[in-house]
């Protein structure tokens, strides 16, 4: 139901990653109240989505990463027959494949994306889609180029040509989801994975960063709030604590904001590793 990511957050963090990390402690060193806005744009849009728990979204983007790399495949065969069946099956390092369009990949990109979200925010989906197929595509257009500029046409080796096409576009793939690239210039060095995690996910202010959906988040303030309530009486071990106080204890429980930026880029990296 929950996760303790502070193993996975060992290790020389990015150097973005790093940067954030230095603002955060000087603002706690200024005893300042004010934090960075990060993220703002894209937090806007990055939909909310009911969670059940960290393992669930998890096996989200497992499955997800999985299913757009297959479609990747089938994407590239569909367009592979079709330059084929136009030009009378001449080598595609001469075609300039890869300058087109992959309408499989397309139409079905969304709707695999949407699985990470239970087809919630399908605006944000759809951005989010084009966002890794201009990726994918511009890896194979550079993985074409290369091979172009590398190889005989008389050695070309069709097979050869469509295993090391595929795993670029799959490796680019997986390098989009692990936040390598900004999802767009407001995100830094975070991409949409983390967005979701930001928007979906609390911490727990305390050294284990203690990682738990915010539905689960505000079932354990709701428990911990019911203490006061006035059926309890005195056999309430919180009777004494004063609303105020209360307040503030459930206030600092949470991780700010920018620790959550800090902490979900770097567990976005191991997601997908």
């Amino acid at each position: 139901m929950s996760a303790d990511i502070r193993p996975l957050c060992a290790g020389q963090p990015p150097y973005i990653t790093r940067l954030l990390d230095c603002e955060h402690r000087h603002i706690k060193s200024n005893d300042s109240n004010q934090e960075c806005v990060v993220h703002l744009i894209n937090e806007l849009v990055t939909p909310e989505v009911p969670y059940a728990t960290w393992n669930e979204f998890v096996n989200l983007v497992y499955q997800v990463q999985v299913e757009y790399c297959s479609c990747v495949v089938t994407a590239f065969d569909v367009a592979q027959q079709d330059v084929s069946v136009i030009l009378g099956g001449k080598p595609l390092l001469n075609t300039g494949f890869l300058y087109t369009e992959f309408p499989h990949l397309q139409i079905h990109g969304p709707r695999i994306i949407a699985r990470l979200t239970k087809n919630n925010g399908l605006m944000w989906c759809e951005m989010v889609a084009h966002f890794v197929y201009c990726g994918v595509m511009r890896a194979g257009a550079i993985y074409t180029d290369v091979l172009s500029n590398t190889t005989n046409i008389d050695d070309f080796d069709d097979q050869k040509f469509r295993h090391g096409m595929i795993k670029t576009m799959q490796r680019e793939v997986c390098n989009m989801m692990a936040g390598a690239s900004p999802f767009n210039i407001y995100s830094l060095c975070s991409g949409f994975t983390s967005s979701l995690l930001v928007k979906n996910f609390t911490l727990f202010d305390n050294p284990d960063l203690f990682a738990v959906t915010n539905k689960q988040f505000s079932e354990l303030i709701l428990t911990l709030c019911m203490g006061l309530h006035d059926r309890l009486g005195k056999v309430s071990p919180l009777v004494y604590l004063e609303d105020d106080l209360l307040r503030a204890i459930c206030a600092r429980v949470p991780a700010s904001k920018l620790t959550k930026h800090i902490v979900f880029h770097t567990q976005e990296q191991w997601l997908v590793a």
